[in-house]
């Protein structure tokens, strides 16, 4: 807990340090919260402005935990950022593979609603794919009616050129 809340007050030297000091303790084995350790030092990274650590340590926490879909996601939303989308595409793909959901304090909400699909659309879109892209921002509005997902949706249907039925 120490090392989350050094990084949430924006101490991120302290908190890589801390938060691997947990990692280190012979108590530390819960996959879950090891996992989650290893992306708060990616976040640490990230707002460090070290792109190539913040890779490293996202990567781990899959190595770490791979029953879960917050690494997969964070992975998926690292290489969108990066506009790597055929690597983002990859990471969102296998963690909707993930069909049970764990009920801890772990599990971000983020990752069982819209924005897996909605990042997919937009990464098939950048990959030339529209008819996945189309896909995927279909099923992002199974789970939310936002208005930017619906002219996203308009947008490529009018790229392959199919009437836009508005729900």
């Amino acid at each position: 807990y120490l090392g989350r809340e050094y990084m949430f007050h924006g101490d991120y030297e302290k908190a890589i340090e801390t938060l691997k000091r947990h990692l280190s303790l012979p108590s530390a084995i819960w996959p879950d919260e090891r996992s989650a350790s290893l992306r708060y030092i990616a976040k640490c990274y990230e707002s460090l402005n070290d792109h190539e650590n913040q890779e490293k340590y996202l990567l781990l926490s899959l190595i770490e935990n791979n029953k879960t879909r917050e690494p997969y996601f964070q992975l998926g939303e690292f290489y969108f950022n990066q506009q790597r989308y055929l690597q983002s595409c990859i990471f969102f793909e296998e963690m909707l593979k993930i069909e049970k959901r764990e009920l801890n304090y772990l599990s971000l909400p983020t990752c069982w609603g819209s924005l897996p699909y909605d990042y997919l659309s937009i990464c098939y879109y950048e990959l030339g794919d529209i008819k996945k892209a189309v896909k995927y921002v279909l099923t992002a509005l199974e789970y939310s009616s936002e208005q930017r997902l619906k002219d996203n949706l308009k947008f490529m249907m009018d790229k392959i050129n199919q009437p836009y039925v508005p729900n």
